[in-house]
């Protein structure tokens, strides 16, 4: 918060009572003077009546030209000067003489905005000469008006525009998480940050950020930023309630869309309440990846609408799952996907191209699979369903003893025979494998010379007891090989 100072200088009233818009154009090293008392113009002569020393004089310029044609508004400045005036307000421009002299003998000149009455602005200054806390809850009504009326017309983002034009710097909110709702403004340099916490009923919505040029002090900085964080809690609120309620919706869906005993037309119609349509002639693509991935999934959504497709997100027990539609080629739905996902830390479980609701049900549970697989073998980045081989069939068997026991006996005298002496037949076995049973290959790829690999494959069959060029033995191993990856050596 802003600390509060002692009141009654020419610098607290302007920004307490003067009306906003009133610009200071002449003598502002004066600002620091005390204000004893406000008297306007007369439309009678004497133009001021009697003037004291600490009196901040409003002048009428149409009012003073009548009275006395002779008199400029310099003139005027130089008898208010040896007055000993603490500063003049007009309601018109002036010349640059005037503002020259206001400098030189450090009167503040101000002028008002168009169409004020001098007799508000008289009526302002005694209220806050006499009564500084009613000023201040006065001004705080104001503000509060001046800002609902930018919310109304331009939400949030008018809000900060008001904001920040006051301030005469940024004005920016953030979320709980830290991410950006929206700002206005420029950041000055240097600058000052002050940060304005937005609650609601005791709920910690998020903050209100001001970085305003350095030095800066204005009394009605922290009115502004205080009425201003209440209507940004006002609409952060509504945001997370509606966040909440599609959140809830949207996992009800996906457990709906699992779910094989539901209607398919209801579906249908839920599905394209949510901007997402779903024709028989659409094919879709489904993609999870745990919540939190902004970065990605901003991404992914605008390679789908750069690609002609839509895309839904739906949140499902941590994790999101995206719905994509709209093209028939698989490598370009998929192509939204990798673009996406480059140069991310992240792992994104991916279906094969499906059509219709039956094919959407499937197609969750694949890309949920494919993630779920990915993770517990700990791939990174894309896991596509259709390139899993065997482990898609052995994943709903991968909590099983006898997946454990089967893996075990053919493989774990090899385990047992490496970890005792230092060996790598398990890899030089799976690499085996990998190059298709091709021993050059193979060689080349573990960097051994062939009689070395020729040698490996000779022991291994002696420990495991297993024939290489047998069909069936081949089989076992490279399935007890493809079980002790998806469980963990």
């Amino acid at each position: 918060m802003f600390p509060r100072q002692d009141l009654h200088t020419v610098k607290e009233i302007w920004q307490l009572a003067l009306p906003i818009g009133t610009h200071l154009i002449g003598g502002g090293s004066g600002l620091s003077k005390p204000v004893t008392w406000v008297t306007p113009t007369r439309a009678t002569y004497p133009l001021f009546g009697r003037l004291e020393s600490g009196y901040m004089v409003l002048a009428h310029l149409e009012f003073v030209r009548q009275l006395d044609p002779p008199l400029s508004v310099a003139q005027l400045i130089r008898e208010l000067g040896r007055a000993e005036a603490a500063a003049l307000v007009v309601d018109e421009p002036v010349s640059s003489e005037a503002t020259s002299l206001a400098d030189e003998l450090a009167m503040p000149l101000f002028v008002l905005p168009p169409g004020v009455s001098l007799g508000t602005v008289e009526r302002e200054v005694l209220r806050t000469l006499v009564d500084i806390e009613g000023q201040l809850a006065w001004r705080e009504r104001e503000i509060r008006q001046l800002l609902q009326q930018a919310y109304s017309h331009a939400g949030l983002e008018g809000v900060l525009r008001e904001l920040a034009h006051f301030v005469q710097g940024q004005a920016c909110v953030e979320d709980e998480q830290g991410l950006s709702l929206g700002c206005a403004g420029a950041a000055a340099s240097p600058l000052q940050e002050w940060v304005y916490p937005i609650r609601v009923v005791g709920r910690s919505l998020g903050k209100l950020l001001l970085r305003l040029p350095k030095g800066r002090r204005h009394l009605l900085d922290p009115l502004y930023a205080e009425q201003a964080a209440e209507i940004c809690g006002l609409e952060l609120l509504q945001r997370r309630t509606r966040q909440e309620a599609e959140e809830r919706l949207g996992m009800e869906l996906v457990e709906q869309l699992l779910d094989e005993r539901q209607d398919p037309e209801l579906l249908q119609s839920r599905l394209l309440r949510l901007g997402y349509e779903l024709k028989e002639d659409i094919h879709h693509l489904v993609a999870v990846c745990l919540e939190g991935q902004n970065q990605f999934v901003q991404r992914l959504r605008w390679a789908a609408q750069q690609g002609g497709g839509q895309m839904l997100s739906l949140p499902y027990g941590g994790q999101l799952v995206h719905l994509l539609g709209g093209a028939s080629d698989e490598k370009e739905m998929r192509r939204w996907i990798e673009d996406a996902a480059q140069g991310l830390d992240l792992l994104v479980g991916v279906s094969r191209l499906v059509q219709g609701i039956e094919g959407l049900r499937l197609g969750i549970q694949q890309a949920l699979e494919a993630w779920d697989l990915g993770a517990h073998m700990g791939r990174p980045s894309i896991c596509y369903y259709g390139e899993m081989g065997l482990l898609r069939l052995l994943v709903s068997l991968r909590d099983r003893a006898e997946l454990k026991r089967f893996a075990q006996e053919v493989l774990g005298v090899i385990q047992e025979y490496d970890a005792a002496h230092g060996t790598d037949l398990l890899q030089t076995l799976e690499a085996f494998f990998s190059e298709n049973a091709n021993a050059s290959r193979t060689a080349q790829v573990l960097y051994i010379h062939r009689n070395t690999l020729n040698y490996r494959l000779q022991r291994i069959a002696e420990i495991s007891g297993l024939n290489l060029d047998d069909p069936e033995n081949r089989l076992a191993l490279q399935l007890a090989l493809k079980i002790y990856r998806l469980l963990g050596k």
